[in-house]
């Protein structure tokens, strides 16, 4: 998945709780991702990671100021209703996707951040 990194504005974690409480009233789909943004928000690593939004997507990235397209995880909600993970794969040219139900969301996303060595085992 491809998005421009000049449009892409970083959000507080508060601000994307705000935005997907919205979404959320009018499409329960978006569920886990409130959740997901309220399980970060309490965690000590969330200053560390930076957070935004490209649509209805959350955009995840390591530090201040990250580079969007490189090292973002994109954080999605497929047709299905299930959650799509999209995120780089060093020194490939295609994306990694990982997917899974809502219920796995949190899991899933800290994996991810282990595997990538964001945040601690």
């Amino acid at each position: 998945m491809v998005w421009d990194a000049a449009r892409i504005t970083p959000e507080s974690w508060a601000s994307i709780r705000q935005f997907y409480r919205h979404v959320e009233e009018r499409n329960a789909d978006f569920r886990p991702l409130l959740r997901l943004v309220e399980h970060v928000i309490a965690q000590a690593y969330a200053a560390s990671v930076a957070s935004a939004r490209s649509g209805t997507a959350l955009l995840v990235a390591q530090g201040a100021e990250p580079d969007w397209i490189q090292d973002a995880i994109r954080v999605d909600v497929a047709l299905s209703g299930s959650i799509r993970f999209n995120f780089p794969r060093k020194g490939l040219a295609k994306v990694a996707i990982h997917e899974c139900d809502g219920a796995g969301i949190v899991s899933a996303f800290e994996s991810i951040l282990r595997k990538a060595k964001w945040i601690d085992s």
